[in-house]
């Protein structure tokens, strides 16, 4: 089990920025815009269903890590850190594919 509270907290906002990640794919509106076209139903509803996976995931970490107490209230602190990051992702869409491209 983790035992260490510095990599909870890291296992936390890494499952938690996968899941909105999984979650924003699982979206028919940004699967146009990142991959091109929009992603098969059953693909949809699988990353849907990882997504929320990955989050009950993170919640069961910090839980487990840092009690279930205040694990929740980290876990809702990485939650929203994860999601802001993944809206400025979306946001800037356009000059992170033309970054990706140019590598």
């Amino acid at each position: 089990m983790i035992s260490d509270t510095a990599s909870g907290h890291g296992f936390v906002f890494l499952c938690c920025l996968t899941a909105f990640g999984l979650l924003l794919a699982a979206m028919g509106r940004h699967q146009a815009d990142w991959f091109g076209a929009k992603l098969p139903h059953r693909l949809t509803l699988t990353l849907r269903g990882a997504g929320f996976t990955m989050l009950f995931v993170a919640w069961l970490i910090a839980g487990l890590v840092l009690g279930f107490g205040y694990g929740t209230i980290v876990w809702c602190g990485w939650m929203t850190i994860a999601a802001l990051i993944l809206i400025a992702a979306n946001i800037n869409r356009d000059i992170l594919l033309k970054w990706v491209k140019r590598r």
